[in-house]
């Protein structure tokens, strides 16, 4: 896949930016498709382990968790489409 030609190195990414709280709480919901390199940027005014579920949304998702200083420090791979368990990082 194209993926895979991007395993060890960089993947340019298209982020759509969730930064209101509409715009957070529709998140990815009723898209059917997305491409490979599509996802999207949840902006938060402050740190905190955010968690989200996955109502209404109708692909699996792997979700990846970015601390203040901007590391990934946890990622939920594949999070099951319409679940309604909340997935956040472990404290």
């Amino acid at each position: 896949s194209e993926l895979e030609a991007y395993r060890g190195r960089f993947m340019p990414l298209m982020l759509e930016v969730a930064a209101t709280p509409g715009a957070r709480q529709r998140g990815l919901m009723n898209r059917d498709s997305m491409g490979e390199a599509d996802g999207m940027l949840f902006i938060f005014p402050k740190p905190h382990a955010y968690g989200f579920w996955m109502k209404n949304t109708n692909l699996p998702l792997d979700i990846l968790y970015v601390d203040a200083q901007q590391h990934i420090v946890h990622i939920e791979e594949s999070a099951m489409p319409h679940s309604l368990n909340e997935r956040k990082p472990p404290v």
